[in-house]
């Protein structure tokens, strides 16, 4: 998979969280590992990760809503795939966050950007509610929340979550290729 899409055309860019600084790191996949890196949850995850010499843990903790990146990058019609629902924002002061500032005081820089993460991620949704001139966003997000969340084991559960991410998914394409049949033969009559 990783050959693939390093040998696509199209720009693919993986968010890992730097545990030095605290901040995102973007990479582009040509080693197996980032992926994996991307996800590291701390505290879940056994083994550091390293990644061209850096220690790095979950991007969703530099960079929980990676949109603004794309739109720096050139992309001006941006999908963006939400395990929340669309209405979510984050909220300060979870249990999660006040556990992870405790376990991960140290490095400082990881503890900020937990501090930060309800900032960062609603930063993010407000850019994808209103975009720059010219950039289109679109989200593909569950209804109702998903009956799975991070340390979910239960095979059934995730099987539902899964098969309900596939079909969002496809009713997305389905749409997008009505739209532009739609424009097409606007364009066509006139």
């Amino acid at each position: 998979m990783m050959k693939k899409l390093a040998d696509n055309d199209k720009k693919f860019i993986v968010v890992c969280t730097n545990t030095e600084t605290g901040q995102p790191d973007y990479f582009y996949p040509n080693a197996t590992n980032v992926l994996t890196g991307s996800c590291c949850v701390p505290l879940l995850y056994r083994n550091p990760v390293y990644l061209a010499g850096i220690r790095v843990i979950d991007g969703g903790i530099g960079d929980p809503m990676p949109v603004k990146k794309a739109y720096l990058e050139g992309a001006t019609d941006i999908v963006i795939i939400r395990s929340r629902i669309g209405s979510y924002r984050e909220t300060k002061g979870s249990l999660e966050k006040k556990l992870g500032c405790f376990l991960y005081r140290h490095p400082p820089n990881i503890h900020r950007s937990i501090l930060n993460l309800a900032d960062t991620y609603n930063e993010g949704i407000a850019f994808i509610d209103k975009p720059p001139l010219g950039v289109t966003t679109f989200q593909i997000a569950p209804q109702q929340p998903l009956k799975s969340n991070m340390a979910t084991t239960n095979t059934k559960t995730l099987e539902h979550d899964y098969l309900l991410g596939k079909e969002l998914g496809k009713k997305f394409i389905m749409d997008s290729q009505n739209d532009v049949n739609m424009l097409l033969l606007a364009i066509v009559n006139n």
